[in-house]
């Protein structure tokens, strides 16, 4: 049979051509980034299905994100997590770890308004352990009336004006929590008041292996630590404890990165 040269064969004919062609050589046409309900593909390939990958997929993406350790998963099972802290040298922080059957947290995010002249107040809790009704509290942050002083960039805050407040933990098994926004202002005479439960931490506060008398006798000195930046180091905020309800309270200024360390 005599074969047609292409430039005399019927227009539809090098159209199929051309289409057999393309999806032999491409296969499937990925669909990533485009808008599927507008029919985006090209007419004739065949719509990717698992067979079709892309090849940049981070197969460690599942690594907690932003909140490090358990994430909101609960206990980060880290024996040692106070050995990779931050701690700016001799003299810095010993965290808290979390225990390893602490509950999983119900939020590791929460965000409120606060308002110049009303009592506001925010709160991260964990899940109710099994066989418990009500749950316990992660950290708790209070504002009075009056506590909101200076916007950040260093304006009045004028009674009635109100501020988005966001409470984010960074990292669960070290209980490191975030406060934002950065360079809001609070009143020596009415200050924020934060505190943290420690009741979900390891009881050995040493991380010697061993719950005994002296893990007892470092509880008093718990204190909230906090670091301005993440090239900072953590210093120490003039805190209270409360043994009974295992809570760590302190007023503070301004918003950065608190914990729970001694």
């Amino acid at each position: 049979m005599t074969a047609l040269k292409p430039e005399r064969m019927p227009a539809h004919l090098r159209y199929l051509i051309a289409l057999l062609l393309v999806g032999g050589l491409a296969g499937c046409a990925p669909t990533t980034g485009l808008d599927s309900s507008a029919g985006t593909q090209g007419p004739g390939l065949p719509e990717c299905t698992g067979e079709c990958t892309d090849d940049d997929d981070d197969d460690d993406d599942d690594d907690g994100g932003s909140n490090g350790g358990g994430g909101s998963g609960g206990g980060s099972g880290d024996d040692d997590c106070d050995d990779d802290a931050d701690d700016g040298g001799v003299g810095g922080p010993t965290f808290l770890c979390e225990a390893d059957d602490a509950p999983s947290l119900a939020e590791t995010k929460v965000m409120f308004y606060a308002v110049r002249g009303q009592a506001r107040s925010g709160s991260l809790w964990y899940h109710p352990v099994p066989g418990a009704t009500d749950s316990v509290e992660l950290v708790r942050l209070e504002l009075g009336p009056n506590s909101l002083l200076t916007h950040p960039g260093g304006s009045p805050v004028a009674p009635g004006d109100s501020v988005l407040i966001t409470i984010e933990v960074l990292e669960q098994d070290r209980g490191i929590v975030w406060f934002q926004p950065a360079g809001l202002g609070f009143s020596a005479a009415d200050p924020a008041i934060l505190t943290f439960g420690y009741g979900q931490t390891d009881d050995d506060i040493n991380g010697d292996g061993v719950v005994d008398a002296a893990d007892e006798a470092l509880e008093p000195g718990l204190a909230l630590w906090r670091q301005e930046t993440e090239a900072d180091p953590f210093t120490p905020v003039p805190s209270q404890v409360d043994q009974s309800l295992e809570r760590v309270s302190a007023g503070i200024d301004g918003f950065t990165r608190y914990a729970v360390a001694y």
